[in-house]
């Protein structure tokens, strides 16, 4: 890397490494800890929005009580959505810095950042798979909270809080985006091992296992 680069690079790392959950001998990744939120508020807004594509499905579910009204379920869609939004701040703060430590590692055995992405698009080792996965996580993550952010938007100009169709298709095609993405979460974490025994008290029992075999 550049002069430039590194003196970027050690500006960062604080932030970083706070990020990921290093505070000195103590750490515990931030990250998997703080999507549950989001994941929950946002599927529930997203899932509500969707409805409104099959009124006589909504109209079943609120004669059977299952659903509240229209008019209520306009009120609870928004402000799931936008604690939802306030909930995901941690959740993408977190994750930036998880990638950027993924990334930085990634290119630090490759010699460059440009190599630790051309490793990424061909996948042409474990790490590189690990980063491409990553890098998609994040992508769609950043199309959904969009969706959420814009959806937050529209909805607040309408003094009854009602969302346009075409807010509702794009919720309701943020549903799957958001679940797969969440898929992809989950196997950073049990496929590839991401932040597993990484630091804290995890890093110790790691050395105690090693030293037992």
């Amino acid at each position: 890397m550049s002069d430039v680069a590194n003196k970027a690079d050690k500006a960062v790392q604080p932030a970083v490494k706070t990020g990921m959950g290093k505070i000195g001998n103590w750490g515990h990744p931030i990250h998997p800890a703080t999507v549950h939120y989001p994941i929950g508020l946002l599927s529930i807004s997203f899932g509500l929005d969707a409805l409104q594509l099959a009124p006589w499905l909504t109209s079943g579910l609120t004669w059977l009580k299952i659903m509240p009204p229209a008019a209520v379920v306009n009120v609870l869609s928004h402000y799931t959505g936008a604690a939802g939004l306030i909930a995901a701040l941690p959740t993408l703060a977190s994750g930036i810095a998880e990638l950027y430590g993924m990334w930085q590692g990634q290119a630090q055995s490759k010699g460059s950042v440009k190599e630790a992405g051309k490793d990424a698009i061909a996948k042409k080792n474990v790490s590189g798979e690990k980063l491409k996965v990553a890098l998609t996580h994040a992508t769609l993550n950043d199309i959904v909270l969009g969706i959420a952010a814009f959806n937050w938007w529209v909805r607040r100009q309408s003094k009854d809080l009602i969302l346009p169709p075409f807010n509702a298709a794009l919720s309701a095609a943020a549903i799957p985006l958001f679940l797969y993405s969440a898929y992809l979460g989950g196997s950073l974490v049990y496929e590839y091992g991401v932040g597993v025994m990484r630091q804290g008290e995890a890093a110790e029992i790691k050395k105690r296992q090693e030293k037992e075999q």
